[in-house]
This record gives structure tokens, sequence and C-alpha cells, in this order.
């Protein structure tokens, strides 16, 4: 969302959702903030984590969410939490990003849970259910861009669930978060929900956003990351969009609003391509 429609845009979606849990318009950070976290403890399906954003250090809250995340290891001995050099490397990767995309990560998330990933497969999740809790498995060898991606990729999640609850996706939202086999995804190409699918078009994009601004144009950086090499990542993330975009029943599962933001995800992702030595 940050990169594919832009900072004001996904700001003005949290302004909106704010003023509704408000008695008064939205002026100040402090309001936003106040109204945003009243909205989220409105809507979620359980209490979320109390701002600021912060690295969970409580065993007990990370066991907790290993849970919730569906990643809690067999051996219930073994300590979840990360080592102390990955939580630098997580505050690495989030000065890395854009103030204003720092701005709306710290809007949207109040708690990250950073696994040791000797416990749990390396990679990071997000509960759209849950706004406001995160977590990370840094992988071994994974650098600050790396996690930043990892970033990148929640909070779109989150700034998706967002946009959803102000102009609605699905003609059928019971239906779009249903486990089926309605499209192949665009990171690992797997059958998934409408919603899943749909969500993941928009993540590829942002990650291609990401690496452009993080290599500045320069064509000799490393062409990949933590969701894979460029090309293998386009070329799957355009096998997606067309599957969406092109099904001829794709108007009775998406509403106008993310027929709109998948298209902009493709256009983005065409753009990627004569950037890339082929």
């Amino acid at each position: 969302m940050y990169y594919t429609s832009g900072f004001h845009e996904c700001l003005s979606n949290l302004v909106v959702l704010a003023s509704t849990r408000m008695n008064g318009a939205v002026r100040t950070e402090q309001d936003l903030a106040t109204g945003l976290r009243n909205f989220i403890a409105a809507t979620n399906t359980t209490q979320a984590a109390p701002g600021p954003l912060h690295i969970v250090d409580d065993e007990d809250r990370l066991r907790t969410l290993a849970r919730q995340f569906g990643r809690e290891p067999a051996d219930r001995r073994r300590k979840l939490a990360a080592l102390p050099e990955m939580v630098e490397l997580f505050q690495d990767a989030l000065n890395i990003l854009p103030p204003q995309a720092q701005r709306l990560f710290r809007l949207l998330v109040t708690e990250v849970a950073l696994f040791d990933s000797e416990v749990v497969v390396p990679g990071s999740g997000a509960l759209v259910e849950q706004v406001g809790s995160i977590y990370i498995a840094v992988g071994a060898d994974w650098t600050a861009s790396d996690v930043a991606e990892c970033l990148v990729h929640e909070m779109t999640h989150l700034l998706l669930r967002c946009d959803e609850h102000r102009y609605g996706h699905y003609v059928n939202p019971a239906d779009a978060v249903r486990e089926q086999k309605f499209s192949r995804t665009a990171v690992s190409l797997t059958q998934r929900s409408p919603m899943v699918a749909f969500h993941s078009l928009v993540v590829a994009a942002e990650i291609m956003g990401l690496r452009s601004q993080l290599r500045g144009g320069n064509r000799n950086s490393p062409a990949g990351g933590a969701h894979g090499p460029d090309k293998l990542l386009v070329h799957r993330a355009l096998q997606c969009a067309d599957e969406l975009l092109q099904r001829t029943d794709r108007d009775n599962h998406y509403r106008e609003r993310a027929i709109v933001l998948m298209e902009h995800a493709a256009t983005g992702l065409r753009s990627a391509l004569p950037e890339m030595a082929l």
C-alpha cells in the first residue's frame, strides 16, 4: 500500500478510521494514534497490545503469540526469544525505511515478536484480525534489508485491512477468507483464498517498491532478498495478477476498490521489468 498507493492515501485511511472513534476532528498525531487505537480495539477479535511499538521480551507472551501465529514449536522447553543482535537488526531494518513508512508502521504495530529462527522457521506474519501484533523469525544469514522486506510485507497486510474497513474489498467477506483453492499466490504460487491471493499480489508489488528504493537506481545491487530473486518474484506475481484480474467471475468476488488496487500493483510490477537484465 505504501509504495502502491502512496503515503497520503494510506494516512487518509487511518485518519478516517480514527475519526470514527473520536468526538471531534483528528488534528494532531496524538489524536490520530488515540483514535486509531480505539478503532482497532473495537474491531479486533482479541485485545491489541498497548503502544508504543516494542519488542516482546516476555516468554509467556512470546509463546501466546507463537500459538496465535501457528508457530509454536513442538519442544515447548526451548526459549523463543531471538538473540540480542537480532533486536539490533530489527532496529536497523526499521531505520532504513522512509520516515513516512516508519510513521505508518508505528501507528499500526504495537508489538513485535522476534523469534529465534533455530526454534521458529524463518519468516514473518501478521494477524489481520488482530491489528497491532506481528512476528519475525530472522534467518541466520539475513541482512537489514531482508528484515525490512518483512516489515513492509506485514505492514501491507495491515494497511490493506484498514483500507478494507474504509471501502470494502469483497462481495462476500466470509467467503473471501474461507480456505479454498481460488488462485495462486504471488510469492509461492500456492492455491489460496481470494483474500490471501489479493493480499499477496499487493505485497509483491510493495517488496519490489522497497527494493527499488533501497537500490536507488543502482543496477549492480543484488537482485533479490528474503522474498526471492527479482525476476522470479515479478514473474510469479504477474501470473497471480493475470489469474485474479482476468477471471470471468472476478466481479462476483471483488469490489471495485480491490480491483483498482490489484491493477495498480500489476502496473507497478510490470514497470519493474525494464529495470531487470532479462
